[in-house]
């Protein structure tokens, strides 16, 4: 497994450095990290999803991003604070390889490019985030939630996509009744079958259309 944050280092010394990681296994439903917990590790998916999930100021619970093999979390404390930002559950069983940043931090005065692969992970959130706002201002709902369920296909790489309507909502800006509102009139048009907990796609040409 290559994680993107070590793609331009020397794998040799990766795999020194993963010497020193300790492999954490999950249930699904097993909450990784809690929102506001001191920070003292960095995350890389090794198998398995986790979802990111935050409190909005009304106390609601939003989902801003899903994760899969190959992805990393934990690594934005490093550059700005020392408590989680987020809530982080695991979407499905989970194995993780966990770094204390005691050792990342040697790594890190080590490694300059392993510094700037840590600003170009931020660049990428606050080009995200910044996206997401673009969309929610100016593009539909539906067609924002058929980009998510697109983006979630290619993370899962299936077309059964097993996730609830609530974080379908969380991650395309909609609210649940809009999602739900939208995935009834695909399942009507055989784009999507809808069941407990996951979304089908049976017409990936008419999800994307939808996308446009």
């Amino acid at each position: 497994m290559r994680w993107t944050v070590f793609e331009q280092i020397d794998p040799e010394d990766v795999r020194l450095l993963l010497r020193l990681a300790r492999r954490r296994r999950f249930r699904k439903g097993d909450s990784v990290l809690h929102e506001g917990d001191p920070a003292d590790s960095l995350h890389l998916i090794d198998s398995g999803f986790v979802s990111v999930r935050i409190t909005t100021p009304t106390g609601d619970v939003a989902t801003l991003q899903m994760l899969g093999p190959g992805d990393h979390f934990g690594d934005l404390v490093m550059i700005a604070g020392d408590r989680r930002s987020a809530t982080v559950t695991a979407a499905s069983n989970l194995e993780t390889l966990e770094l204390r940043y005691a050792d990342l931090e040697q790594f890190r005065q080590q490694h300059p490019n392993f510094e700037r692969a840590l600003l170009l992970t931020l660049a990428q959130q606050l080009r995200h985030t910044s996206a997401s706002l673009l969309e929610a201002m100016y593009l539909p709902a539906a067609t924002r939630i058929a980009r998510r369920l697109g983006d979630l296909r290619n993370l899962y790489e299936s077309d059964q996509i097993p996730l609830t309507q609530d974080d379908l909502a969380g991650l395309s800006g909609a609210t649940r009744q809009t999602v739900n509102q939208v995935l009834t009139e695909w399942k009507d048009r055989s784009i999507v079958e809808l069941g407990r907990g996951r979304v089908i796609v049976l017409d990936p040409d008419g999800l994307e259309r939808a996308m446009r």
